[in-house]
């Protein structure tokens, strides 16, 4: 059974973009404590990751890593995991939101790319789990991905009523409401759903070919190695063999080859670029190409 298409005191609530409502939850007044960030950014290696944090957070490893996670993050006030978008790690976001119940906790899940997937890779949101788990979720999301609305600022937050609310007052006060033009768009883009479902799978195969495409010649570059990403329309390249912050990467990339690249620093990823193949073919393979005219004059570190 679709949960979400239960009624549980939750709300849909309209905001100028996603970003509002991620930043807006914060604010609401919640008791401080302990808290982690756990994180993947190498695809499916998602006990690696926790075994790391396990290590940094108590010193020594776990041979019942899954069973002690579990239990641990019951102990914690926040957990906020990255990346972890893959069908391997959907068992370990089950227990994660059964442990969430038990402790009365909110989860706050951005669902921005749950449209775009690759590879018969599937989306699932943890209000869908059980009546519980979707009145315990604050799910964010927007029209900006799905629809090719980007910059229209048009967001989405389905939440319990009372988080809404709360959310709906500070925003009132911040941003005031979302433009005239990006809600007729949204409405389009929900009441003709025959055109944008068919829109969406002829983009589908474009970013597809482009995915791919952008995949291979990353990984042709010496220095570079990069997974094959199942969703959005990013890839992520660890660059971290050369030695340079992401930062100072991108920086000297932009400025020597007139290539913009996003520092994985900004997402608590140093070492690795955010590239995005949003954009016409012939672009990314001057970008691409660009790239490793750059990489060629730097010396990977042994």
């Amino acid at each position: 059974m679709d949960w979400t298409a239960r009624s549980l005191r939750s709300v849909w609530h309209p905001c100028t973009q996603m970003k509002d409502h991620e930043a807006n939850l914060p604010m609401i007044p919640i008791r401080r404590g302990e808290g982690v960030w756990l994180e993947d950014f190498e695809g499916n290696r998602y006990l690696d990751s926790i075994s790391s944090w396990w290590v940094n957070l108590f010193g020594h490893a776990n041979p019942r890593l899954n069973a002690a996670l579990i239990q641990q993050v019951g102990q914690l006030e926040h957990v906020i995991f990255a990346g972890f978008t893959h069908e391997p790690a959907i068992e370990l976001a089950e227990a994660l939101t059964a442990v969430a119940l038990k402790h009365n906790l909110y989860i706050m899940s951005d669902e921005i790319y749950e449209h775009l997937t690759y590879d018969g890779a599937k989306h699932y949101s943890p209000a869908s789990f059980s009546p519980e788990a979707f009145a315990r979720t604050i799910i964010v999301s927007g029209f900006a991905k799905t629809y090719a609305m980007t910059g229209w600022r048009l967001g989405t937050t389905v939440a319990p009523a009372p988080i809404a609310k709360a959310i709906a007052e500070l925003q009132s006060q911040m941003t005031s409401n979302a433009t005239t033009f990006a809600q007729y768009g949204a409405v389009a883009a929900l009441k003709e759903k025959d055109k944008t479902d068919a829109a969406l799978k002829t983009m589908l195969v474009a970013f597809d070919r482009r995915r791919k495409f952008l995949h291979a010649e990353l990984n042709k570059i010496p220095g570079i190695k990069c997974l094959l990403a199942e969703g959005a329309f990013y890839l992520f390249p660890n660059i971290s063999s050369f030695g340079l912050s992401s930062a100072d990467f991108c920086a000297r990339l932009l400025e020597t080859e007139k290539v913009a690249a996003v520092p994985g620093s900004a997402f608590g990823a140093e070492g690795y670029l955010r590239l995005s193949y949003a954009t016409s073919d012939e672009i990314i393979a001057k970008g691409v190409s660009r790239l490793a005219k750059f990489c060629a004059t730097l010396k990977p570190v042994a």
